[in-house]
């Protein structure tokens, strides 16, 4: 799991689905950032139990990447200033994770301005 982001996805001074993609094959060769789908995917495997990022910090939630939502559901940033904040009417959901359980919980609306997990899959 890459370390807890914004739903702009910034990582290695890039942003959104690209970069968190992009992170994810840098240190985990191979993996893509998880779609929800991927998710509970790996929620029925039991890997999501117990699981951390690469910093060594528990997960408690992910964005919940769906390609099926508009952009304005996805945290996409159309200007490079965007603050992500409610009043530009972007968002995304999110889904919590009880980390001893490895249980997810269903995707919920949040602000992009808030810090979920990208987790990595194959």
């Amino acid at each position: 799991m890459l370390p807890k982001t914004t739903g702009r996805f910034n990582f290695n001074l890039e942003v959104g689905l690209p970069a968190a993609d992009a992170a994810c094959n840098t240190e985990f060769a191979g993996t893509h950032a998880c779609t929800f789908a991927d998710l509970l995917e790996a929620e029925a495997a039991g890997d999501l139990d117990g699981i951390a990022d690469t910093h060594n910090k528990p997960v408690t939630s992910f964005w919940a990447i769906n390609s099926s939502h508009p952009d304005n559901a996805q945290c996409h940033q159309t200007i490079a200033w965007d603050y992500q904040t409610a009043h530009t009417g972007v968002r995304a959901e999110v889904a919590t994770l009880d980390n001893a359980s490895g249980d997810l919980g269903p995707a919920a609306d949040d602000l992009c301005a808030h810090q979920s997990w990208v987790g990595c899959c194959l």
